[in-house]
Formats: C-alpha cells, sequence, structure tokens
C-alpha cells in the first residue's frame, strides 16, 4: 500500500470528496495507526494463543492423538502456514485496512459472500471464545494457583480461596468483572492495549518461558520425581509409581511413532495456534507500514516462529525430561480418567505442572502470570477483532451507521461493548444452563468457513481488482510469469482443505459427532440469517437511493 493507491482508488478532493461520503458512511475510518508490525507480531503470537495453546493442549494434544509426534507437528504448521502468512499479507499490504477478512472477500469474490461469511464465521463466535477466556482465568488460573500454593505452604487458606472462587456465581462474577475490565481497557484505545499487551502479557510470557525451560536443564530428574510425588501427595492424586501401574490397569499401552496421529496433531495444533498469528489482519487499519508486504509478511510468521519456540520448550522439552514411561501414563490418566488420577488435573493442567520442579512460591507466581497474560488476551482478540470486522462492514453502510461509530481516541466503542455484552450474556447463559457449552463443539471448524474465502480472494485478485493489484506490492513478485499472490493463493487453501478434512475425518475431535448437533444447528440458522438480513438491507437502501454495490468498487478509504 502506498498513498498513491489510496489517491488513485478513493479520491478525497471536490465532487469526488462528495462521492466518497454518500457511498462510505464517511470519508474516513477514524481509527488510529498506533500498532508497530512488531506490536502485530505479538497480537499475532498471542491470539495464536502463547501459553494458552500450551495449557490447552498439553494433555489434549497427545491424549487425543497418542503416537504423534509434537515436534514434526510443530515444524510442518511453520512450513505450511507460511504459504497462508504470504496470502494474507499480500492482501493485506494492498487493502491495509480494518476488518481485513471482509475487505478482501466482498471486494474480489463478492459483497454478499464476504459480509455473510465473515459474520457468520468469524463475528458471532468470536464472542463464546471471549466468554471462554474469561471462564478459563478464573477456573484453570486463580483457582489451581491457589490450590496449587496451599499444596506446597500448606496454608489451608489458600484451598478456602481456591474453593470459594470455584463456585459457580463466584466464577461467574469474576469472569463479568474480567470482560468488563478488558472494554474499558479496549475502549480507552489502541495505545493503552499495546502497553499492557508489551509489558505484561509478553514480558511475564517470556520470564516464565525462560523459567520453565532452566527448570528442565537444572533441577535433577531425582528432584523433580520427588517434588512431584510430594505434590501429588498434598493434592490427593497418585505417586509417580501409581501413575504407571494405574494407567496400565485402565488399558494403557505405550504407542509406537505414527504418520496419522502426526498429521492429525498438525491439524489441531494448526487451526488452533498458526491459523490466528494472522489475525492483526483485522487490524490492519491500525498497524504502521501496513503497507510493506515484508513487514506484514514478518509480523504473521514471526507469530508463528514464537509459537513454536514455546511449544518446544514447554511441550517437546517437558515431555523429553520427565520421559515417556511417566508422562504417557500421566497424559492418559489425565485426559481420559482424571477421576482415576485425582487431584483436579482436568483443570489443573499445565501451569500446575510445571509448578513442580522447584516447589517455589516465587517460581510458581511468576509462571501463573505468565499464563495469565495469554489467556486475558483473548478477551482482547476476540471482540477487537470482530469490533474492526463490524466497523468495516458498517463503513461499507451493511450494517447500521451506529456500529461503526468511532469515539476520540480511534476505537469503534459500540462495536467493542456490544460484543462485551454479548459475551457477558453467554457468560450469564452458560452459567445457568451449562449443556449450551454443545454449542461450541464445532465452533473452531466454523472459524475456517469464515475465513476460506480470503485464500480464494488471493487467487483471483490479479484477475478481479487489476488496477488495485498492478499498484500493490504484490505486483512485484511472480514466479514463471504466473502472479505469487495466486500461487500462493492455492497453497493456503490446501492448507485449509487438509486441515478442515483432518478435523472432520477424525472422530476424536467430534465435529460430526452428536455432541455438535447444536454447534451446526447454530451456525446454520447464524448464517441464513446473514444471508437474509444481507439482501433485505440491500432493498431497503436502494430504495432509499444508495446502492451497496458503489461501496464494493473501491478500497474504503482511510
Amino acid at each position: 500500500m502506498t498513498t498513491d493507491v489510496q489517491e488513485r482508488e478513493v479520491p478525497v478532493k471536490g465532487a469526488a470528496k462528495k462521492e466518497t461520503r454518500e457511498v462510505f458512511l464517511r470519508n474516513s475510518s477514524g481509527v488510529v495507526r498506533a500498532m508497530s508490525t512488531r506490536d502485530g507480531m505479538f497480537f499475532g503470537y498471542l491470539s495464536g494463543t502463547g501459553l494458552y495453546g500450551v495449557a490447552l493442549f498439553f494433555f489434549m494434544g497427545l491424549g487425543t492423538f497418542p503416537g504423534a509426534s509434537v515436534t514434526l507437528a510443530l515444524i510442518i504448521n511453520l512450513v505450511i502456514f507460511a504459504a497462508v502468512y504470504g496470502a494474507y499479507s499480500m492482501l493485506g499490504s494492498a487493502m491495509p485496512r480494518s476488518g481485513g477478512d471482509y475487505v478482501f472477500q466482498s471486494r474480489i469474490i463478492s459483497p454478499a459472500f464476504g459480509f455473510v461469511a465473515t459474520f457468520s464465521g468469524l463475528c458471532f463466535w468470536q464472542f463464546f471464545y471471549a466468554f471462554l477466556a474469561a471462564n478459563v482465568l478464573v477456573t484453570a488460573c486463580l483457582v489451581p494457583f491457589c490450590q496449587g500454593i496451599g499444596a506446597i505452604t500448606g496454608g489451608h487458606g489458600w484451598i478456602t480461596v481456591a474453593n470459594w472462587l470455584a463456585g459457580t456465581h463466584v466464577t461467574l462474577a469474576f469472569a463479568i468483572f474480567f470482560l468488563l475490565l478488558a472494554g474499558v481497557i479496549m475502549s480507552r484505545g489502541m495505545r493503552v492495549y499495546l502497553l499492557i499487551q508489551r509489558w505484561f502479557m509478553i514480558g511475564l510470557t517470556a520470564i516464565a518461558i525462560a523459567i520453565i525451560g532452566i527448570q528442565w536443564l537444572v533441577v535433577p530428574h531425582s528432584t523433580f520425581l520427588h517434588n512431584f510425588n510430594k505434590f501429588e501427595r498434598a493434592i490427593g492424586a497418585l505417586s509417580a509409581s501409581n501413575v504407571i501401574s494405574k494407567a496400565a490397569q485402565l488399558g494403557y499401552t505405550p504407542h509406537a511413532f505414527s504418520w496419522g496421529s502426526t498429521l492429525a496433531l498438525t491439524a489441531l495444533l494448526g487451526s488452533g495456534t498458526y491459523l490466528w498469528c494472522m489475525w492483526q489482519t483485522e487490524l490492519l487499519g491500525e498497524m504502521k507500514s501496513a503497507g510493506n508486504l515484508r513487514r506484514v509478511f514478518t509480523s504473521m510468521w514471526g507469530g508463528a516462529v514464537l509459537i513454536t519456540v514455546t511449544f518446544l520448550i514447554a511441550l517437546t522439552m517437558t515431555y523429553h525430561y520427565v520421559g515417556w514411561h511417566l508422562m504417557g501414563p500421566f497424559i492418559f490418566l489425565a485426559f481420559k480418567h482424571p477421576d482415576a488420577l485425582g487431584g483436579g488435573w482436568a483443570v489443573r493442567g499445565a501451569p500446575s505442572f510445571f509448578m513442580i520442579p522447584t516447589l517455589n512460591v516465587i517460581v510458581a507466581i511468576v509462571i501463573f502470570l505468565g499464563f495469565f497474560g495469554p489467556i486475558s488476551q483473548s478477551m482482547f482478540n476476540t471482540t477487537m477483532a470482530v469490533s474492526r470486522l463490524l466497523l468495516a462492514q458498517s463503513f461499507d453502510r451493511v450494517l447500521p451507521s451506529w456500529v461503526g461509530q468511532v469515539n476520540r481516541r480511534g476505537v469503534p466503542g459500540n462495536a467493542v461493548w456490544g460484543g462485551t455484552a454479548v459475551a457477558i450474556v453467554l457468560a450469564i447463559l452458560f452459567s445457568i444452563q451449562p449443556t449450551l457449552s454443545q454449542t461450541l463443539v464445532a465452533g473452531y471448524v466454523f472459524g475456517f468457513l469464515g475465513l476460506i474465502g480470503t485464500p480464494i480472494a488471493a487467487i483471483l485478485f490479479p484477475y478481479r481488482m487489476r488496477a488495485t493489484y498492478a499498484a500493490s506490492p504484490a505486483a512485484r513478485y511472480k514466479v514463471f510469469g504466473l502472479p505469487a499472490v495466486s500461487i500462493v493463493g492455492v497453497l493456503a487453501l490446501a492448507v485449509f482443505v487438509f486441515i478442515n478434512v483432518e478435523l472432520l475425518s477424525q472422530p476424536a475431535t467430534g465435529v460430526l459427532t452428536r455432541a455438535a448437533l447444536w454447534s451446526w444447528i447454530t451456525f446454520f440458522v447464524v448464517t441464513a440469517a446473514a444471508i437474509i438480513y444481507y439482501f433485505v438491507r440491500a432493498a431497503v437502501l436502494k430504495k432509499s437511493g444508495t446502492d451497496l454495490r458503489h461501496a464494493f468498487r473501491d478500497v474504503p478509504p482511510e
């Protein structure tokens, strides 16, 4: 992106300025470019879950797909997602605007497709994950932290606090508090959020990862086993020897390496982590140097590199240090038979496990803060990204104008607080009726359905938006005379297809099981509603003299 592209596509003087105002909601988006490409890389890394992903996959990854190689799955993802980031960075540097996925798909494929795909596949589901992150902060961070400190120190007061926090109404109250706090921070502007991201989320994450790695290097294995048994006794769980024997009794057998399991784990990690390293796409309107293709690509692939390093230390290094003779049975019990293992390991998870090598209170505090930051960021990245998608849709007049209103700090405040309100309502509903969680079973698949149009848009970009393509940085790259953006678009589409085929074909993911029925029903209802809304909105606006199609002929103004 360069200034000449914007001036060519969206004139801002004289009669053209009046025409722009009539086509779009206003002459400028109102957002502020406060995010550096390094900030974007950290945003992508945290959106790709960072240590939150370690907590999610510590037991679930190899518990779901035994015989998989975590290291190979990480390397494969790092390689294949380069094509995805290539497609996104080429489109993004050509059209560096808020709500990137919507902008790309609506301009290159079709307006209706861009709106329906991103609204039903992305916007709606992200509010679930904002609520989920707030809930996890309590159930998988604060509660296990207090229990762990109580186990280390023998202080019963910590256990009392943990039990209090675990109460349904208390958990709900804290989740709502965290969501409201996140809403306040987001509404204060990008600069405020970025300060928290740099110094709290990334800073403490880096320290925690370093501590985890150093522990495995300096703590003797005999000390670890001694502390493991001590910790297990304190929380009422099995000792190391009993873990091995109990797992054997319940049918555990060591699994040899399996390519099938490794590819399935690759898809699971790809959909849950590596995919979202491009999530800053929705914030390109607020990123400095967003028109620089190489910097945008580096911000995405750099986030993926950080994900890989994080997982190599926190997963691969951990498994190797502990030894598969213990780690395998422990994962088997924690994932499939948590009651037999005892100690609440089903929710206690990775943060508690990393307390064990030293059983030191200070180390435990730092490690839990390292997990708290990335988990809390999921409240931000979901709502921030969706609010920019809604801003872009409102800017094109597809959504009402009040949705796209921007406050004096450059934040689409109504969209942010609307998303926060939805997340709070979901928290309350899920607290009243926990079975509603079934609507989330296949939610991550629908994210792909909202994104899959972008690789297709990359393929078609040189042919559907010739002038914009010719003026973009992507036009400089060709392979045997063919546009590189189309080639990486094909490769990115192949990655998306591979991941979805793996997820849909693996019974262990539960995507096509009866448990996922409400997920699919919800998705189809939301999609149908979005389709109906779009065409009714277009008809109403056309009747009043505004043709929605005019907005989609150009890249939106800055």
